[in-house]
C-alpha cells in the first residue's frame, strides 16, 4: 500500500485490490452541496430541497442546458445519487 498526501490537507491511500470506496452520512440533497458549480446556483433553484433532477426552475438544469455547468459532472452527479458508482450509500 501507498500513501499519498494531498495538497488540501487529506490523505489517500492505494491498496492492491481494492477497486473504490464510498460515502457515507451524507443525504441525497447534500450531495450537490460537493459540486462547487451545483452549490453556487443553490439558491437561484426554486425549490430549498431541488435535487436537480426534474424539479421546475432548477438553476442547475438551466445551467446545463445553457452549457454553463459540464454535462460530464452532471452525470456524475446523477451516478452518485442513484448510486450507480457505489460512492453514495445511506
Amino acid at each position: 500500500a501507498e500513501m499519498f498526501d494531498l495538497s488540501f490537507d487529506a490523505r489517500i491511500i492505494d491498496t492492491p485490490g481494492i477497486r473504490g470506496f464510498g460515502v457515507v452520512d451524507m443525504d441525497e440533497d447534500e450531495v450537490g452541496d460537493y459540486f462547487p458549480e451545483f452549490f453556487a446556483l443553490k439558491g437561484e433553484c426554486k425549490f430549498n430541497n431541488c435535487l436537480h433532477i426534474q424539479e421546475p426552475k432548477c438553476a442547475v438544469k438551466e445551467a446545463l442546458e445553457n452549457d454553463e455547468v459540464a454535462y460530464s459532472r452532471y452525470r456524475s452527479y446523477l451516478q452518485i445519487l442513484e448510486g450507480e458508482d457505489e460512492s453514495y450509500r445511506e
